[in-house]
């Protein structure tokens, strides 16, 4: 059992890694949103959002932490907001604020 979760993890540090690399290569910038992460912990990403123009959210700067799992890509990760937002894709638990979308969701096996 211990080989499939060190295997799961080489494979999902492997994607994560072409995954920030293809985002800090992109030749589109993206406006508003920072993505790195953690330094000790590659499963780990710090995410700030700026909040767009136009919207109730436009002076607002949105922090997260995003958390993959061991088999990522193939669950979701998990998105903790530090940032108090009153919003419906934001559920609160024990002062945790978790972003809650369907993408989010881990897909069904049926």
């Amino acid at each position: 059992m211990r080989s499939n979760i060190t295997i799961s993890q080489t494979l999902s540090m492997k994607r994560l890694v072409t995954d920030y690399l293809a985002l800090k290569n992109t030749e589109i910038p993206l406006v508003g949103v920072a993505a790195v992460p953690d330094e000790n912990n590659l499963m780990v990403w710090h995410i700030n959002i700026r909040g767009q123009e136009g919207t109730l959210w436009q002076r607002g700067v949105f922090h997260m932490i995003m958390t993959f799992q061991k088999d990522y890509p193939l669950s979701p990760p998990k998105i903790i907001l530090f940032t108090p937002l009153s919003h419906q894709n934001v559920h609160v638990k024990d002062k945790l604020r978790t972003v809650c979308l369907e993408q989010l969701s881990p897909k069904s096996t049926d």
